[in-house]
């Protein structure tokens, strides 16, 4: 058993208090406590377990009362999304009453969200001229567009080269020219910044990649 000293725990401590009190009482001559300083121990301790019983009963009765403000709020918004989907599907009802009601309208407009530029863009060069793209979609959804551009200098202008879906591109290159890429990633009317361009040299057997700074 821990000393009384070290004791912080409430329970503990109010066990260990009532046997220090009835010790020290079996003692008093002993220990030198004489009837007034017996009587401020009972008045302390006594004290001291009372609050605990006290905060103990409060302690459970708020849990109660916490679960159940929990269930009161579970049913009550139960009830109103009942009322909102009927009064929704209502086209009888205008959106100024909902609105006054704090309900959405009719018809809620979706949430767009803006889509990302592509990352890790890289290309290839095959034997037979044939430049392949690839990318990282960066979190865009597979419904996302991905224009592929075209231009002869890195600086553009720049000309639409195809658009897909997916995060790969094919196109026919043409021997003993440099040619630059960018993709632009699109999703319900907006656009994202286009990736840093990348150029393919389609010289002969060997070829080469850059990324623009």
């Amino acid at each position: 058993m821990p000393y009384i000293t070290q004791t912080t725990a409430d329970g503990p401590l109010n066990s260990q208090l009532q046997s220090f009190k009835e010790t020290a009482e079996a003692n008093d001559a002993a220990l030198g406590l004489d009837a007034a300083a017996l009587q401020t121990m009972t008045t302390l301790y006594s004290a001291f377990s009372t609050a605990l019983a006290a905060a103990d009963t409060a302690k459970a009765a708020s849990k109660a009362a916490t679960t159940a403000k929990n269930t009161a709020k579970r049913l009550a918004r139960a009830n109103v999304s009942s009322w909102a989907k009927i009064w929704r599907a209502d086209e009888n009802i205008s959106d100024e009453l909902l609105n006054e009601l704090m309900l959405p309208p009719h018809n809620t407009p979706g949430q767009h969200t803006a889509p990302t530029t592509p990352t890790d863009v890289t290309a290839s060069l095959n034997n037979e001229s044939v430049i392949t793209l690839k990318w990282k979609r960066n979190g865009n959804t597979s419904g996302t567009i991905f224009s592929i551009e075209a231009a002869e200098d890195g600086s553009g202008p720049w000309t639409m080269l195809d658009a897909t879906t997916k995060t790969k591109f094919s196109t026919q290159g043409t021997p003993g020219t440099t040619q630059w890429f960018r993709i632009i990633a699109k999703r319900d009317g907006m656009s994202a910044t286009p990736t840093n361009p990348i150029s393919v040299w389609t010289g002969g057997q060997s070829f080469s990649l850059q990324i623009a700074a």
